[in-house]
């Protein structure tokens, strides 16, 4: 049976294929429709949709974010941060942000949010609470980017490191006390 051309492209145009972990969004004209397209095989039957796919499933960012801790020391983290699109929400995503909501959102929300949290400890408690701050940072992100329909999965703070000056003085601290401690070794011995 001998399809024509015209009926190729309209049955192309008609039924469109959303990979898995992606939802299709839908613009006609410049106007997005609220309602996104689900993975799998999909009926249109306006065939000028133009659809735009967003990944739905869990990403990675990681960025070098500065800070400065409650004694006005500056920290440095490298920070993970694991998110995704909600599914539901990515039309409303895509018309109110875009494809870059991680430069757009996700950057300077994680940015706001660990200065303000570093901005409550002073650095030589910073390593020790880090577990308390990465809970916190992690909370505060995820409140703020589900507000703009992205769900936080997890973040991580990789590493955190102070100004070259600070953590000399830090190590020249750590030496004259174990010197301190080795001379009341001995004066004990």
């Amino acid at each position: 049976i001998a399809i024509g051309v015209p009926a190729l492209i309209f049955f192309f145009s008609i039924f469109r294929v959303i990979p898995a972990g992606q939802v299709g969004v839908k613009v006609l004209f410049g106007q997005v429709e609220p309602m996104p397209l689900r993975e799998g095989l999909n009926v249109l039957w306006n065939p000028l949709y133009e659809i735009v796919t967003m990944d739905t499933r869990v990403l990675k960012h990681t960025a070098r974010y500065d800070a400065a801790s409650k004694d006005l020391q500056a920290v440095h983290v490298d920070m993970v941060l694991n998110y995704r699109v909600v599914p539901e929400r990515a039309p409303e995503v895509y018309k109110s942000i875009g494809l870059g909501y991680s430069s757009i959102i996700i950057d300077p929300g994680a940015q706001e949010i660990l200065k303000a949290n570093t901005a409550t400890h002073n650095a030589a408690e910073i390593l020790l609470k880090r577990p308390l701050i990465k809970n916190e940072v992690q909370q505060a992100l995820t409140a703020y980017l589900i507000k703009y329909g992205i769900e936080m999965k997890e973040a991580a703070l990789a590493n955190i490191r102070f100004d070259p000056n600070y953590e000399k003085a830090i190590e020249a601290k750590q030496i004259e006390e174990q010197k301190a401690e080795q001379k009341r070794y001995e004066l004990i011995q």
